[in-house]
């Protein structure tokens, strides 16, 4: 990150409409936790957004559990990986989380959703979570908006999408205000396009993105 990104979105931190917002969702957090009675789980995929998510979860309740899928090392380089559970672990220190951390690892000959709703959210349910946090956007784009203004239930349970009204800006800014950890990923693909559009996705799956990761992850590329 661009020293003068890092000092416009603390600046933007201070504003109180970003404090407004951090507020308004800590609330809606609240509210959705008093309603589930503990059957909520958060999905934490690494990116930015559910990072910010998973803070605002954690400042509400330290036992909603965190769980994280994994695609495989066709998907996603291992190093992502790795420290994506570093930045749990950070999390879980300065939270105090106490709601654990189970990670899914999927068959790579197996698509992703087939494993995810045929065995996995069985899994979960067995274990009591009926419902899920998501950090959806719907400034990421109109499938994602349309999505989170339509959908209520995804693999029979019910989805919630806390920061669904927030933009780029306020999810950065938040980041920087607060110091938290991100994907090493982000500064290097910023290097190449403006960090506000930077997404976090399997690797080449994105059209838009496949030029940058061969830049990027030459040797991953290599091995694919």
């Amino acid at each position: 990150m661009k020293q003068s990104e890092r000092e416009a979105f603390e600046k933007y931190f201070q504003i109180e409409e970003m404090k407004r917002k951090i507020q308004d969702t800590l609330s809606r957090i609240q509210n959705i936790l008093t309603l589930e009675k503990g059957k909520i789980y958060l999905a934490f995929s690494g990116g930015k957004d559910s990072l910010v998510m998973m803070d605002l979860v954690m400042r509400v309740s330290q036992d909603v559990p965190v769980v994280h899928f994994t695609y495989g090392d066709l998907y996603l380089p291992q190093v992502i990986e790795n420290e994506i559970n570093q930045i749990y672990l950070f999390m879980k220190e300065k939270r105090k989380h106490r709601g654990g951390y189970i990670v899914f690892r999927g068959n790579e000959d197996v698509k992703f959703y087939k494993e995810l709703g045929g065995k996995f959210i069985p899994k979960l349910r067995q274990l009591g979570y009926e419902a899920v946090f998501l950090g959806f956007r719907e400034e990421e784009s109109s499938k994602r908006k349309r999505k989170v203004k339509n959908v209520k239930e995804m693999f029979s349970q019910r989805v919630y999408f806390p920061i669904y009204d927030w933009s780029a800006i306020e999810i950065w800014a938040y980041i920087v205000g607060n110091g938290l950890p991100y994907l090493s990923h982000y500064d290097r693909y910023s290097k190449y396009e403006n960090i506000l559009n930077v997404r976090l996705s399997t690797l080449f799956d994105l059209p838009v993105s496949r030029r940058t990761d061969r830049i990027v992850y030459p040797h991953f590329w290599n091995v694919i």
